[in-house]
């Protein structure tokens, strides 16, 4: 009886077989061209052409294209035997990583007015924000919310009211109208009424001293109804006087006196 013993045929990492046999595998960087090996010959294998590769040992007959990394950034360029390396644009975040490299990638998310940011993005993870307490206010760009300005502090005037994205603002204070014209009118009114006071006084004496020289002198009012003629009889003949009541308010006490003595003589 006659036993036929198969042979199990055991090719080496960088052999394939085909046909019971083992033939070599392209060495990276290259691919099979032609027909696979035969008993009397190897395999026949070419360099990758530019844009493409191969990074292991192979009995393809195509290379593969290199990735073009549309939208992200090329950290490593390809090479006959690796592809491109890709990475996300600044500001953005890689949504596949497919082995080491990015295949899409998304920008970063916006804090809005009132959030600040709580984590900055990535290259793997999308910005995080978080909202702002009372009291403090963020535009959304910062990693922390500010404090209102409290504008009694800086003795100025508050007119808007802060809010979680503004802070408050400020302005000079505003003085009272009424207590301006107040403290400009009251010294105007007090030098005012004492130049009246001083006047009034002035001419109050005036008024006296004059009273009291024209009392001293005899000087009385004019009165041309009073006019009294007076007779008297001397030696000379009748001689006419006038009482110094007609006197006109002009006469000097010079005319007095010489009427007296004219008189006297009489």
């Amino acid at each position: 009886m006659l036993m036929r013993v198969c042979r199990v045929l055991s090719c080496q990492q960088t052999e394939y077989e085909i046909s019971g046999r083992c033939c070599s595998m392209c060495p990276p960087g290259e691919f099979r061209v032609h027909d696979y090996c035969t008993e009397f010959t190897t395999t026949s294998c070419v360099p990758c052409v530019e844009g493409t590769y191969n990074e292991k040992y192979n009995g393809v007959r195509n290379c593969a294209h290199c990735s073009l990394c549309s939208g992200l950034k090329v950290k490593l360029e390809c090479t006959l035997t690796s592809d491109s390396v890709c990475e996300p644009q600044d500001g953005f975040f890689c949504l596949d990583w497919s082995s080491k490299s990015c295949g899409a990638a998304q920008k970063h998310s916006s804090c809005e007015g009132g959030q600040y940011i709580s984590q900055r993005g990535t290259a793997s993870t999308d910005t995080e924000c978080s909202d702002c307490s009372t009291g403090t206010f963020s535009d959304g760009t910062g990693m922390s919310c500010q404090p209102h300005t409290q504008c009694e502090a800086e003795n100025l005037q508050l007119i808007e009211a802060g809010t979680s994205s503004a802070d408050a603002r400020c302005g000079e204070q505003r003085q009272n109208v009424s207590g301006i014209v107040i403290g400009v009118l009251v010294p105007v009114v007090l030098i005012v009424g004492a130049a009246a006071g001083s006047n009034s006084a002035a001419r109050l004496t005036k008024n006296q001293q004059h009273h009291h020289e024209r009392h001293h002198l005899g000087q009385w009012p004019y009165n041309s109804a009073a006019a009294i003629q007076q007779q008297s009889t001397s030696p000379c003949g009748t001689h006419t006087a006038v009482h110094p009541a007609a006197m006109h308010p002009a006469a000097t006490p010079t005319n007095k006196f010489r009427h007296q003595i004219r008189k006297q003589k009489t």
